[in-house]
């Protein structure tokens, strides 16, 4: 349901995104890529499953954005505090205890 969810509010940026709403997708995307790493090492379908793992990454950049966004709102932050990803281990470090949090009161 979040999964789905996700895909559908791809282009929304402003709304919130409570945890269960962020971290199931994530978690269904972790699935996803585990299973197509998987199929990669078969040698019979490694290479479409490859090239389905590019695909499905590609079309994850916007929808994955628009989700943490909306989860930084959630916990009454901007979405700019999304930047803190080009700061390699403290921003991940930062953002994923921002992500924690629970939501905050409108």
């Amino acid at each position: 349901m979040h999964y789905r969810r996700m895909w559908e509010n791809w282009s929304d940026f402003s709304s919130r995104s409570t945890r269960p709403a962020f971290w199931y997708p994530w978690l269904m995307h972790l699935i996803i890529i585990v299973v197509l790493s998987l199929l990669t090492r078969v040698t019979a379908i490694g290479l479409i499953a490859s090239i389905v793992g590019m695909i499905y990454s590609l079309l994850l950049i916007v929808p994955a954005i628009a989700i943490s966004i909306r989860r930084l709102h959630d916990i009454g932050r901007s979405g700019w505090w999304l930047l803190l990803w080009f700061l390699p281990i403290i921003g991940w470090i930062m953002l994923i205890v921002f992500f924690v949090q629970p939501s905050q009161e409108s």
